[in-house]
């Protein structure tokens, strides 16, 4: 059996491929508060002041493929309830598109897409001692979000948002796969992550030290999908 991967374990920064450098960075620092930590060519290294959580290298002939396996989306972890509605306050303030809220039961997350369409959450924890197992497995869902109480945080907090709190991370990255059980005897059997849940045939969640998920993977884009290389 293969032994656990080191509870501590985290995720680093993604690295992304979009078209344009400049309209990218405008929506990364405007719509969502990341900072630009420093640039090196046509890469732009992003993140809250701390550790990078976002590379950006333009291609300018970089375009999204559908229906591939690749990137279902990132997903930016704030610390606290507040932060959370300050992101959302400042996506409805600029009529930033969304693709949606949750309450996963675990968290409560926001959903977008940056300008390339690479998908995007953002989200907090709920407590620990709040999760529930059933048989073993951890409950989640997809329940539509109290957004009168995540909004109700921002009250007695009018002072201007000045962009994600430094102790943003990088909580969990969810794939688009072609097979999930070769994506599960991958992360399972050979990188030691713990199994969290399977949702049905489709999803599978993975995590180092029984946190919710580090690493999410479905075949909701087509079981069998190939990856088909972005920008070339």
């Amino acid at each position: 059996m293969t032994e656990s991967i080191h509870p501590d374990t985290t995720l680093g920064p993604v690295s992304l491929t979009i078209s344009d450098l400049g309209r990218s960075l405008a929506f990364y620092s405007d719509r969502l508060g990341f900072q630009l930590h420093r640039q090196e060519g046509n890469t732009a290294h992003l993140g809250a002041g701390g550790s990078d959580l976002v590379l950006l290298t333009e291609n300018k002939n970089a375009r999204r493929y559908q229906k591939t396996s690749g990137l279902y989306h990132f997903a930016i972890r704030v610390p606290s309830r507040l932060e959370l509605a300050q992101v959302i306050r400042r996506v409805l303030e600029t009529r930033t598109p969304v693709q949606g809220f949750a309450d996963h039961l675990v968290s409560e997350a926001l959903y977008l897409p940056d300008p390339d369409g690479i998908g995007i959450e953002v989200y907090h924890d709920m407590p620990r001692e709040q999760w529930q197992f059933v048989n073993g497995q951890l409950r989640m869902a997809t329940n539509p979000i109290d957004m009168d109480g995540v909004m109700g945080e921002l009250t007695g907090h009018p002072e201007r948002w000045r962009g994600l709190h430094l102790d943003t991370d990088m909580g969990h990255m969810h794939l688009h796969v072609a097979n999930i059980r070769q994506a599960e005897t991958f992360y399972q059997d050979v990188l030691g992550f713990d199994m969290m849940l399977q949702y049905g045939p489709t999803a599978s969640f993975l995590s180092a030290g029984g946190y919710h998920h580090h690493v999410g993977f479905n075949t909701w884009a087509g079981w069998g999908r190939l990856l088909t290389r972005v920008g070339f």
